[in-house]
């Protein structure tokens, strides 16, 4: 026998012998082939997190709220029927505002870094819709305190607006932590629009809690 053979068959035999002294490595080819598995998937998600995607997730939630104060505006309160019938867009919109957040936060946390001028786009968006359309629908609900109130569905609504408070904080964190950061006045512009909405549905909470 070659001698390059002879090496190799001792080679697979010595293979074969840890395998069999050591089942345990016979899944470690299987564990690096998920592992790469896995690591090209998150790559791929990352990829798939443009900046355009997120733009579209302020958007969604933006709708969202728009639908929401809509139908805070609608509310007129009632005996228990009205208030189940009345009340149910009230409920659904802001569980429609919860899912588009959290998808936004996630995409957010898949996100790459934000390179500047998509940091300008996305931060001037978030002003030109949440952050108009949030301290908005948190006046109107604020008006409706008293039907709201004779209802019984104060508890509802704080907990809704805490819901949604810690959902912006989390989302708007996430966020900042990828966009560009060299830019003072940029950053500014971001933290200003964050706050005014925190600001915003804290009031909210504050109201429906005195």
């Amino acid at each position: 026998m070659p001698r390059l053979a002879l090496l190799n068959s001792k080679r697979c035999s010595q293979v074969a012998q840890i395998e069999t002294k050591d089942p345990k490595m016979r899944f470690l080819p299987t564990l690096l082939l998920a592992a790469s598995a896995a690591s090209a998937a998150s790559l791929a998600n990352r990829l798939a997190v443009t900046p355009d995607v997120l733009i579209q997730d302020i958007t969604n939630i933006h709708n969202g709220v728009l639908a929401n104060q809509q139908a805070s505006q609608n509310y007129a309160g009632g005996n228990l029927v009205t208030t189940l019938v009345d009340g149910a867009p009230v409920l659904l919109t802001v569980g429609a505002i919860h899912v588009a957040n959290r998808k936004g936060f996630a995409d957010a946390n898949l996100s790459p870094p934000i390179a500047e001028p998509d940091t300008v786009r996305i931060f001037q968006h978030v002003v030109d819709t949440v952050g108009v359309s949030i301290p908005s629908a948190v006046r109107t609900l604020k008006a409706k305190k008293p039907q709201f109130a004779a209802s019984g569905m104060t508890a509802t609504v704080i907990a809704s607006l805490k819901l949604l408070l810690n959902d912006h904080d989390t989302f708007s964190a996430a966020l900042t932590a990828k966009s560009y950061q060299a830019n003072a006045t940029l950053t500014a512009q971001g933290v200003e629009v964050v706050d005014d909405i925190h600001n915003a549905i804290q009031s909210g909470i504050d109201a429906y809690s005195s």
